[in-house]
């Protein structure tokens, strides 16, 4: 059962999993069936009729203060309140440009008021060469550009091969398509150079720079810049300086103009367009605000983004004149209106003092004998979880650490962390105090981390995006060897297994080979194994039949199963949609069989390794899944959002087909994962 710092989280029938425990407040399960909502905490709520139709709205607090609509009668999301870019003119026809949450950018006809496409993760909008374009990111994708007005893709995606700077500070790329000619760009005017430019730089000391990863080119002119360091995309040159401000944010107002009237938008979930009209709003009966909305059929053709940058579309819905939406305790903001500020906040407790952002990475280990799960987040701290009851068992730690793993030094239990400076530290897991002197990664930025044992020493293996695997001895702090090369690409996953005695690391990079590397000479073992052909993303060790075995994932949406020994591929079958990253667990049922989980955006996918097929139910989440990893006793540790779960498996009846988790699934000791061990059950990798 959960303790005082753990809440319930409702179980979804049919699943093979239920939940043990997790650190958000408890959620209906139909929210967690739910395949839209909030990207952050809801803090708000409202009522409102709208054409007649009972509507409630929700509101959360994040930067784009995203509102979503919901048809009470109908017990579904109707829709989202967006806020307006720009109105334009495409191909002779009018159109308004929206931004809603999550950074989509919508494209409405005004005179039929229905959608003509909308980007996901638009990072700019501008003017191209005379067409108007948006600038995508998604995840570890490389930037995108799109033609609005025709709603696809234009230019190309180039892998960066090296970069440099040169002492003036002008920095240059290596770049050209796979299997292709390589070409060097200046990334400040975006323009190739010919072998007379190439002849005149200035070389002697020039910098190597590790960040760039991909060049987004269209019409042989480089757009925008991957950079591995950042989220955020590098654009280059000024071409979309009249749609930002100062290059930083797309300029966005909460509601629009029509003639007099003030109106706000909403992007409905049929792909039509409703524009409420707060000059008509009245009070039905219980105080509920009342709106009227305009058809294209009204006139929409004048509709632009209000010129006042007023903030208020929140007040005005919910009926309160005036200042912004509190946080704290609960307060009335209109007739009949209640905004109520979310608590996370367990049935029986005081509010949980979990993460307060996104969670980074998952691992787990074993403190003072009991197993738990460890997790870093985006509020720069590592948190310590009993597996049993969800309790924190530890003060957090304040460290950033976007990678993690566990180990063992010295009998204790140690927690491995890169951050953004690239710096890899070993901490204890209870003290948070350094067991070895902070290791200097050079990576540029780490990408994943892996432990081991060499020699009856605890390392960790490092990769990252100067495309290298460098290891470190945890009990001195200093590396081991020279960094180990051979992967044209940043280097994305990293796992750890013995193969006939001797420690190896498998490792996957945006290059789509997969590499096997012999820890004790620092030498690759045979060719690279392909078949992957997009980036890997990650990557765990398994056994399979008593012979060491890799599961690897890529962006081509396939999971591949290698034998270590032989280095030939055993199988490989699609777990996902291609052109989306993901992570990876693996684990062993009561009846021998090898499953792997997918976190594949809200849905955790368990698939038989051998055929492919469904193993277990799918299981849903509120948010997109970001990280998992297996545990002992028939746990599966994820993390979602600002959120961990354990979900467990379920105890079935005798003679039942299901998995059973009463001891049965056993994760490798930490300080094991360089030496040979018999049969290990779970298995985690990223």
């Amino acid at each position: 059962m959960p303790d005082e710092d753990s809440a319930e989280v409702p179980e979804q029938p049919g699943d093979a999993f239920c939940v043990a425990w997790t650190s958000g407040a408890a959620a209906d399960s139909r929210l967690l069936r739910s395949e839209s909502g909030h990207p952050a905490a809801v803090t708000s709520v409202a009522t409102a009729v709208v054409d007649g139709h009972a509507l409630a709205l929700t509101l959360h607090a994040g930067e784009d203060e995203a509102v979503r609509v919901w048809d009470l009668a109908a017990r579904r999301l109707a829709g989202e309140l967006v806020s307006v870019v720009k109105s334009t003119s495409l191909d002779g026809c009018r159109v308004v440009l929206t931004m809603g949450s999550e950074r989509t950018l919508g494209v409405w006809d005004l005179e039929t008021g229905t959608s003509r496409g909308d980007f996901a993760s638009t990072a700019a909008v501008g003017v191209l060469d005379g067409r108007l374009v948006a600038v995508t990111i998604d995840g570890d994708q490389p930037t995108r550009v799109w033609d609005v007005a025709a709603g696809r893709q234009v230019g190309a995606c180039l892998p960066v091969m090296d970069a440099f700077q040169l002492a003036d500070r002008r920095a240059f790329a290596l770049a050209g398509p796979r299997g292709g000619a390589q070409r060097v760009w200046d990334l400040s005017t975006g323009r190739t150079l010919n072998g007379a430019d190439i002849a005149e730089l200035e070389m002697a000391d020039a910098e190597a720079l590790s960040a760039p990863a991909a060049l987004t080119v269209v019409d042989d002119r480089v757009i925008a810049v991957t950079l591995d360091d950042r989220a955020e995309p590098e654009l280059v040159g000024d071409w979309a300086a009249g749609y930002c401000d100062d290059g930083a944010a797309i300029r966005k107002r909460q509601t629009a103009v029509l003639g007099a009237r003030r109106v706000a938008l909403c992007a409905g979930a049929d792909q039509e367009l409703r524009v409420w009209d707060f000059s008509t709003s009245a009070e039905l009966i219980d105080g509920i605000r009342s709106l009227r909305s305009i058809s294209a059929e009204d006139g929409l053709l004048g509709l632009s983004p209000d010129p006042a940058e007023r903030r208020d579309r929140w007040d005005l819905i919910a009926g309160r004149e005036g200042g912004r939406i509190g946080t704290g305790n609960t307060r009335e903001t209109g007739p009949g209106t209640t905004s109520r500020p979310v608590e996370r906040r367990p049935s029986g407790g005081r509010p949980l003092a979990g993460h307060r952002g996104q969670v980074w990475d998952v691992a787990t280990s074993i403190v003072d004998g009991r197993p738990v799960a460890v997790t870093s987040g985006a509020d720069r701290t590592v948190r310590t979880w009993a597996l049993a009851t969800g309790k924190q068992v530890t003060a957090p730690l304040r460290i950033e650490a976007q990678v993690m793993t566990t180990g063992v030094v010295e009998g204790h239990a140690v927690i491995v962390t890169a951050g953004k400076d690239a710096t890899v530290r070993a901490v204890d897991a209870v003290t948070g105090d350094d067991v070895s002197p902070p290791m200097p990664s050079k990576h540029g930025r780490v990408l994943a981390v892996a432990t081991a044992t060499l020699d009856g020493s605890p390392i960790a293996v490092t990769v990252g995006s100067d495309r290298c695997v460098g290891m470190w001895d945890l009990t001195t702090g200093k590396a081991v060897r020279e960094p180990l090369t051979g992967h044209s690409s940043p280097v994305t996953a990293v796992a750890t297994a013995v193969v006939d005695g001797r420690p190896v690391a498998v490792t996957g990079s945006r290059d789509t080979s997969v590499r096997l590397w012999d820890l004790t000479d620092g030498h690759q073992i045979g060719e690279p194994l392909t078949g992957h052909t997009d980036g890997v993303t990650s990557a765990v060790c398994v056994m399979v039949g008593g012979e060491s075995a890799a599961l690897t994932k890529g962006r081509d949406g396939t999971v591949r199963l290698w034998n270590l020994t032989t280095r030939a591929q055993i199988t490989g079958h699609e777990a996902t949609k291609a052109g989306v990253g993901g992570t990876l667990a693996a684990f062993n049922l009561d009846d021998g069989r090898l499953v792997v989980a997918v976190g594949h955006e809200r849905t955790l996918r368990f698939l038989d390794a051998t055929t492919g097929l469904p193993a277990v139910p799918d299981y849903l989440l509120p948010r997109p899944v970001r990280a998992l990893a297996a545990a002992p006793d028939g746990y599966l540790v994820a993390a979602f959002g600002p959120e961990v779960a354990a979900l467990r498996l379920r105890t079935t009846s005798a003679g039942g087909a299901g998995p059973r988790s009463a001891g049965r699934l056993l994760t490798p000791d930490p300080v094991m994962r360089g030496a040979r061990r018999p049969t290990p059950r779970a298995w985690s990798g990223r």
